[in-house]
């Protein structure tokens, strides 16, 4: 991974994926490119020069932006990552989504805020979006230590078969990462249950195709799949929580929920989302 896009709203957690972003481009040698998107009422990158003057809000909010942006590139030049920075004026989120996903990114780094009880159930915000649509792999950071590190990582997986190479994916970023811990776990449910020598052949079977990972396999039981990966995370005090991500984009998408979306809604540990 040599090109990473950090997106940032400036927020808490906008702070936490910076203060991530930064350690991952340091340990990767890769370069860094810091984005804020900037909603108005226009489209701004259109609009001739002389026109964008009657429209003095939006160029405030635009200098105030590239300040902001000039000290997240300051900090991560002190920490010898190499950074630039882009200010991404969009009309709609889904302009913005449009735009981003259209990106040759190598990873996507970005926060995602604790939302109160109910908002946790609401759909369709950026974060999600971009977990289901984007091609390149995306970490939602929520919360982070004051020095990062990502040195155990847990793979949840459901042994799909079109997931093995998003879970080769994985196994390179850990590796680039400097990942010393790793976990495979397969968490059975009531729903899916099946007896443990079962699951572990399975598990068996699916990291045959992936020789010389040196990878811990687990299957875990809990009432539920998010919650299972979830608990198992913080049994092995985990850093990072990857899971591959099948990005339903049908009617289905509206009334069920995926799982990656729910590890970030209802965890505080970052969790990588690679779509299949």
């Amino acid at each position: 991974m040599k090109n990473i896009l950090l997106l940032t709203d400036f927020s808490d957690a906008g702070t936490a994926a910076a203060k991530t972003a930064f350690t991952i481009a340091r340990n990767m040698t890769a370069n860094l490119e810091i984005l804020h998107a900037l909603q108005v009422p226009v489209d701004w990158e259109g609009l001739p020069t002389d026109k964008q003057a009657a429209y003095p809000e939006i160029q405030k909010e635009i200098a105030k932006a590239s300040d902001l942006l000039d000290d997240l590139v300051s900090i991560a030049g002190e920490q010898g990552v190499k950074a630039g920075k882009k200010i991404l004026p969009t009309s709609s989120i889904r302009s913005f989504i449009h735009a981003l996903t259209g990106l040759q990114k190598d990873l996507i780094i970005m926060g995602a805020s604790s939302r109160s009880a109910m908002e946790k159930f609401v759909l369709g915000s950026t974060t999600e979006r971009m977990m289901r649509k984007s091609g390149s792999p995306v970490l939602v950071v929520k919360s982070t230590p004051e020095l990062p590190q990502i040195k155990t990582v847990v793979f949840a997986s459901g042994l799909e078969q079109d997931t093995h190479n998003a879970f080769q994916r994985l196994i390179d970023f850990a590796r680039d990462v400097g990942a010393i811990n790793l976990h495979f776990v397969e968490v059975t449910t009531p729903f899916n249950f099946m007896p443990s020598n079962d699951a572990h052949k399975k598990i068996t079977d699916f990291l045959a195709h992936h020789p010389g990972v040196d990878i811990q396999a687990h299957n875990y039981n809990h009432f539920n799949i998010e919650s299972g990966i979830l608990a198992f995370a913080r049994s092995v005090n985990a850093d990072l929580i990857a899971i591959a991500n099948h990005g339903r984009q049908d009617i289905s998408s509206i009334f069920v929920e995926s799982i990656p979306e729910n590890l970030v809604r209802f965890g505080d540990t970052p969790v990588l989302s690679i779509k299949t």
